[in-house]
């Protein structure tokens, strides 16, 4: 009894995550949306299951084509799944012991933008559906069954990959409430709009207190305030709806984490035994703050562009100079706010340092 207790210890994330996609592969040949198609005076019906979704097929004389967001969506399942296969491979073994985490912070994000990509999938699909819409009236609902199983496995296996990848991150009550309030203000930022574009975004100085979170408390809680929390605040107070969070919050505000992941760095390799008040600790900062507001351009362009395509229908190019337009300029501007401040952020680390990793 004890061995089963220290082996699930071990390996019981990634075991429970296994059995879920074992389920979820069984599964996908169930029901996943039941059409209702008038064609010419005749009415027919069918249900499409997850696999006839992301290869495309016939129905009848009407061919459709694969959905390409639930496409790109099981790919990244699939590779979610390697690399599950993979720790626990080397859990059992007992080898590279000290790369497991980081392989489960890598199917974090994969798993989390799956079950999000899965949770919005109808409008989705109903949008960039066109071979059916063309041929007559299309009335598209789900399939309860296949659709919650399918939903309840990726949240158990985005849990099991959650609690292995954060077991060992503590938040004790300062950080709780210096993080809060950085949010906090990020969020009051996040309204003071510079300027709007025609059809969503704006400049604003919400980047500032985001990118001051990644470097007071490292990588991992930097992701958890900008992307997460902050990400899913924001995206409730802007109204656009929940089918944006995975894209222009999400993977926008990703990017925020890379300040946190360079200065750590530097205190590693560089700082070193340095301490907070010399020059090699200030120009550290400022660099972190550089590599930081470069990685938060790509990703918000990365994910607002993406969303431009599928929501909106823009092309590459169309979605990338849209989005530059505004991206930019509002990561950029909140970027030489903070070097402003690069100063008073040294003084204030002096002051109140927090053991980030």
């Amino acid at each position: 009894m004890e061995k089963l207790k220290e082996f699930l210890k071990k390996c019981g994330s990634e075991l429970f995550s296994l059995i879920f996609a074992i389920i979820f592969l069984g599964c996908g040949v169930l029901p996943f949306f039941h059409y209702d198609i008038s064609y010419n005076g005749v009415e027919t019906s069918a249900n499409v299951s997850f696999y006839n979704i992301v290869t495309g097929g016939n129905f009848g004389n009407h061919q459709f084509s694969s959905d390409p967001f639930f496409t790109m969506c099981f790919i990244f399942f699939l590779v979610a799944i390697i690399l599950v296969s993979l720790i626990f491979i080397l859990e059992i073994t007992k080898k590279f012991e000290n790369i497991i985490p980081k392989l489960n912070g890598a199917i974090l994000l994969i798993l989390v933008s799956l079950v999000i990509g899965l949770a919005i999938g109808k409008p989705t699909y109903e949008f960039v559906d066109s071979d059916w819409n063309s041929i007559g009236g299309v009335d598209i609902d789900i399939v309860p069954l296949g659709f919650t199983i399918e939903l309840i496995c990726l949240f158990f296996m985005t849990i099991c990959s959650i609690r292995r990848t954060f077991e060992n991150i503590t938040f004790n009550v300062k950080d709780l409430v210096e993080i809060s309030m950085l949010v906090g203000l990020a969020l009051v930022l996040d309204q003071v709009k510079l300027f709007k574009m025609p059809t969503g975004g704006s400049v604003n100085l919400a980047g500032i207190p985001l990118l001051i979170i990644a470097l007071r408390h490292g990588p991992v809680k930097g992701f958890i305030a900008s992307s997460l929390i902050f990400g899913l605040l924001s995206c409730l107070i802007d109204g656009y709806g929940f089918q944006f969070f995975p894209f222009d919050y999400f993977i926008a505000f990703s990017g925020y984490a890379f300040a946190g992941i360079a200065f750590s760095l530097f205190k590693k390799y560089l700082i070193k035994d340095n301490p907070v008040k010399s020059n090699i600790y200030l120009v550290s900062l400022i660099c972190s703050l550089l590599i930081g507001g470069i990685f938060v351009i790509i990703t918000r362009v990365i994910g607002s562009s993406l969303s431009s395509m599928i929501f909106y229908g823009y092309d590459l190019k169309g979605a990338f100079i849209y989005n530059i337009g505004y991206v930019g300029v509002s990561a950029a501007i909140s970027c030489v706010c903070d070097l402003a401040l690069s100063k008073p952020i040294q003084m204030i680390n002096s002051l109140y340092p927090v053991n980030s990793k």
